[in-house]
């Protein structure tokens, strides 16, 4: 019987309604059991105390035997590097002799995964595996021990992750001397720490035996059980975590209790009385298992009280457990909720404005290029109406990233060459920063397609850069790299939301301050920036992790305080684009003539096209109301060749208009401008075959083109 006390958590009333003598036969029943306990208790230490003998002597002659195989294994080594020390110093060092002296002494060492040659700045000159570790081994131990003269013994050490093979690999080094004694450099060798791994596994006499290599200083090196994996140290799940890294304590054989609760034996034997030493671990319990199997059948009726208890505990456990997890949902919904209200009432006043913008930067951008047209023999004006055309072109993209956000544009679908955009990208980038940033665009890959919106993918890597940039303010290096990487559906585990198959990888990454956790798990929130006020409005990551997002890719941001910062992202690759046919804007028809009506509530935008179509030879027509043109339309239908309307006006749509005006006249060609370019608009527009969808703010190069995609056939001669 349980109940609930004042806070919530339940009480049993073990005490409430027991019949008479219930407690004396528990009582004598318990003494039983214990007696019984007792008993089983005595004979199994006995026969625990005998097996014990029999495993510490195995377990002393499989630590026998892994130290010596790993003492041959590492003389073996420094024989290797003693002899290659003795070949370089009388053969050709130069870096294509000293290659190939590597190469010739690497093969046929199997336990080996690279030898190195490095010069006395610690820069590897050559390499029987290229890009091992880097150009620069400076600030590894392995060359650090050898820079003073007294230090001319081997050494063994530093566990490195190779940048070629993403595993970790131990080092032995040898210093250089030259013909007077001096330092002029290390020769070093990798070990392959999977052959260290197979080794021990062919030397374990059981399952229930593992043998691990340790250092002093490292920790564990390699273990028998060791699963190494792409950028991480090796783990061991039988050696437990509470063992010293430097064996102090544990030369011979002592009995330990591993974090898992079972009993064990660990034997040790330092290597060469040296900084490593060698342990085996036996697990008891596996090994003592099939003489216990009768102390579990006397064990049988006391586990049944136990279980019963624990499954009645467990239960109520549960149902608590229960409780407060669907309250918590219910309050993480509630929130959840909330924040999906503020976020759409932002994202309904950010296209609101975005709109509004998108009009008044038409007027800037279209009327400054017709000014810029018109001046003559003016340098102080053609530069002032430069720079007015600069900032309305920035202040477009800002508008874009505030549309994106706000989720009132339809990305257009195509395939993109990805090298184009890096390179586009690198090149506007190499024009505006400081001296003292240095760019590297690195395109291991450089024909990678991938469906997607080229405006929107620019807009990210340009973000990404910009970020970067902004980093590194007293100088650097930003690297960009494109490479594919191929997800097998058994292979490694993926990143969350990638699936099976091939990917293009985009790493932007720099050499700047970096960032703390906490920045890192709020760096794609909107509106959240960590610059000063004016200097960034909190808009760029998250945007460019939006569309990630919709390209089917991931972002991901790899970053520590003080180490430089890398971004990731993974898109999907697609087959190259074929060949296509381009708009030429030269090629826009002279328009002899023709009629075009212009439709927009806004006065300035209806005087820029009619400026514009003036220009190009037609005959403009402008109206600032949908009704007004409605009736001249009616009027005249066959006067008009094609007609310019924008989509939001107070009266009616434009949408609506271009339905209103095909029924007087069904082939009129039609341009539609629109601020909102979303994916309604887009069905709206294709229900009533409209050509061409032109998105504001507009230019001269816009309207030309849209006009030259439109009006395809020749005019005919007046």
């Amino acid at each position: 019987m349980t109940r609930e006390d004042g806070r919530g958590r339940p009480c049993q009333l073990l005490g409430a309604n027991l019949p008479p003598g219930l407690w004396l036969r528990l009582t004598v029943l318990l003494i039983i059991v214990g007696s019984y306990l007792m008993t089983v208790v005595v004979n199994d230490r006995r026969e625990h105390t005998l097996i014990l003998r029999d495993i510490d002597r195995l377990s002393s002659v499989t630590t026998t035997s892994a130290t010596t195989h790993t003492e041959v294994i590492f003389a073996k080594t420094i024989d290797l590097l003693a002899a290659l020390r003795f070949d370089l110093a009388k053969g050709d060092t130069r870096t294509q002799g000293a290659q190939e002296i590597l190469e010739d002494h690497f093969f046929g060492a199997p336990e080996l995964r690279t030898t190195l040659l490095l010069d006395t700045d610690g820069r590897i000159v050559a390499s029987s595996v290229p890009a091992f570790i880097g150009n620069d081994a400076s600030f590894h131990p392995f060359f650090k021990a050898h820079l003073y003269p007294d230090r001319d013994q081997p050494f063994t050490g530093n566990l490195i992750v190779g940048n070629t093979t993403r595993a970790p690999h131990l080092f032995s080094s040898l210093r250089l001397a030259d013909s007077a004694g001096n330092f002029a450099g290390v020769v070093a060798a990798a070990y392959e720490l999977t052959y260290l791994r197979d080794l021990y596994r062919r030397l374990v006499p059981g399952s229930s035996f593992t043998i691990g290599l340790f250092h002093t200083e490292e920790g564990l090196i390699v273990a028998s059980d060791s699963e190494i994996r792409p950028g991480q140290l090796p783990v061991s799940s039988r050696f437990p975590a509470n063992v010293p890294s430097d064996g102090s304590g544990h030369w011979g054989s002592i009995k330990i209790l591993v974090e898992n609760g079972e009993d064990a034996l660990m034997t040790t034997q330092t290597v060469n009385a040296g900084a490593f030493f060698v342990s085996t671990i036996a697990n008891v319990n596996e090994l003592l298992s099939q003489y216990r199997e009768n102390r579990l059948i006397k064990f049988a009726l006391a586990a049944v009280f136990v279980c019963t208890a624990m499954v009645l505990a467990i239960s109520l456990e549960i149902y608590m457990f229960r409780r407060r997890r669907a309250e918590a949902d219910k309050a993480a919904l509630e929130i959840t909720l909330r924040h999906a209200q503020k976020m759409e009432a932002l994202g309904t006043l950010a296209g609101g404005l975005a709109h509004d913008f998108n009009n008044f930067l038409s007027s800037i951008i279209g009327f400054g290029e017709i000014a810029k047209e018109r001046i003559e023999d003016r340098p102080s004006l053609e530069g002032a109406i430069d720079h007015i055309l600069i900032a309305g072109r920035r202040a477009e993209a800002l508008v874009n990233q505030i549309l994106t956000f706000s989720r009132r544009t339809a990305p257009t679908r195509e395939r993109v060459r990805l090298a184009d955009i890096l390179r586009e990208v690198v090149e506007l980038m190499q024009t505006s920063i400081h001296p003292a940033l240095a760019v590297s665009l690195d395109l291991q890959h450089g024909d990678l397609w991938t469906m997607g919106d080229a405006g929107q993918l620019d807009q990210v890597v340009m973000n990404l850069c910009s970020n970067a940039v902004q980093a590194m303010p007293d100088g650097g290096t930003l690297r960009i790299v494109l490479e594919a990487v191929d997800f097998e559906e058994k292979g490694p585990p993926r990143p969350a939301g990638i699936e099976a198959g091939r990917y293009a990888s985009i790493t932007v990454a720099d050499t700047g301050r970096g960032m703390s956790s906490e920045v890192r798990e709020r760096i794609f929130e909107p509106f959240f920036t960590t610059k000063e006020i004016g200097r960034g409005t909190g808009l760029g990551l998250s945007i460019a992790h939006g569309i990630v997002i919709a390209h089917g890719g991931t972002i991901s941001v790899n970053s520590r305080p003080g180490e430089g910062t890398a971004v990731v992202v993974l898109l999907p690759l697609c087959l190259p684009r074929t060949e296509t046919m381009h708009t030429d804007v030269d090629s826009v028809p002279e328009g002899a003539g023709r009629c075009v009506m212009v439709v927009d509530d806004e006065d300035s935008i209806v005087s820029f096209m009619e400026d514009r179509l003036a220009c190009l030879g037609f005959e403009p027509v402008g109206h600032t109301s949908a009704c007004e043109a409605l009736e001249a339309f009616e009027l005249s239908p066959d006067r008009f060749d094609l007609v310019i309307t924008d989509f939001a006006m107070p009266e009616m749509d434009g949408i609506a208009l271009v339905q209103d005006l095909r029924r007087w006249r069904s082939d009129v060609s039609v341009i539609l401008i629109t601020g909102y370019n979303t994916v309604e608009v887009r069905e709206r527009a294709r229900e009533q075959d409209i050509e061409v969808i032109l998105g504001k703010p507009l230019s001269s190069e816009k309207l030309a083109s849209a006009i030259a995609e439109v009006l395809r056939d020749p005019l005919p001669a007046t």
